[in-house]
């Protein structure tokens, strides 16, 4: 039994009041750590991998940080530890400090493993932002790799239940949860990035709070050739315009030029509705790096939707 899972808990919780779930992390969000047992503590350090705080005895958090790409744009970084983490087909990769798998940090996530620990993922996808993941436990140790497989858990309490279910049940569960996790991640991944493009600006409007813009896929996700969240096949949307695109209410031609759908001119008239009605044969607001401009093809493709809903 663990003796500090009342920390866990707490600290699980605050995760879950700063929405942890809804999308990426920054670091500042995450710095102010949580209370437990009367105490402060942090959730992770900007200096350690693995943390654990000075009044638990066991792990609490493990963080991989997402490297800056120079001067180019982040997402350019295809070789990037990110995209290292998530390539396991069951489990995702962390690897351990150094090249001492019996160090002071690596022998945390070893007795983690050796005690099924649940604990945070706090796993880096764009420079100072986290996708926190929890809970999770070490899966695989593999000390002569130099690295754990990272298994995701529904609760905290699966990740001692999931002992119980035959081999298959465990393998398919344990896919279903890291193929929903990747889609999270991919996701967010894809709104830092029109975030980044856009200048944290709506593409329609030029609208600037951060919190009500969305990353807006042309072509949807669930297209097996051209539904990549790339940022040429996405636009930053506020989340009223998003609905309409969605809603094929609201359309863009290979131009960059904006389309309303008639059946928006039939509804009384309301100052929302006629803000909406002006950007009809408009301009989108173009990203200041030309190779993250939409990409005309899927904008075309993606108007034959909406004229066929007309």
């Amino acid at each position: 039994m663990d003796d500090e899972s009342d920390i866990r808990q707490a600290a699980f919780a605050r995760l879950h009041a700063i929405g942890a779930h809804q999308g990426a992390l920054p670091w500042e969000s995450l710095s102010a750590g949580f209370y437990a047992r009367g105490q402060h503590f942090y959730l992770a350090t900007k200096a350690r991998g693995i943390f654990k705080p000075k009044a638990m005895q066991g792990l609490l958090s493990i963080k991989t940080v997402y490297p800056r790409a120079g001067r180019k744009a982040w997402y350019e970084d295809q070789e990037s530890t990110f995209a290292r983490s998530i390539s396991g087909q069951e489990t995702l990769s962390y690897a351990l400090q150094g090249t001492d798998p019996h160090s002071h940090d690596n022998q945390l996530l070893y007795r983690a493993y050796l005690e099924r620990t649940p604990f945070i993922y706090f796993l880096g996808i764009a420079p100072g932002f986290y996708q926190a993941i929890f809970p999770v436990f070490v899966e695989e140790w593999e000390p002569a790799h130099l690295r754990v497989g990272i298994a995701i858990s529904a609760s905290a309490q699966d990740a001692t239940r999931e002992t119980s279910l035959g081999s298959g049940a465990m393998q398919a569960a344990r896919r279903y949860g890291l193929s929903l996790t990747k889609r999270r991640l991919h996701q967010a991944r894809f709104r830092l990035s029109l975030l980044d493009a856009y200048g944290r600006r709506c593409a329609l409007t030029g609208f600037p709070e951060e919190r009500l813009l969305d990353g807006a896929h042309i072509i949807p996700d669930a297209h097996p050739d051209q539904g990549q969240p790339v940022v040429q096949n996405g636009l930053l949307l506020s989340r009223l315009h998003h609905g309409a695109f969605d809603a094929h209410l609201l359309g863009i031609d290979a131009d960059m030029r904006i389309h309303i759908s008639p059946r928006m001119r039939t509804h009384p008239a309301n100052p929302m509705l006629q803000a909406l009605l002006d950007l009809d044969g408009h301009k989108i607001l173009q990203p200041a790096r030309p190779q993250d401009a939409p990409d005309p093809a899927r904008l075309e493709q993606r108007l034959l939707h909406f004229q066929g809903h007309h």
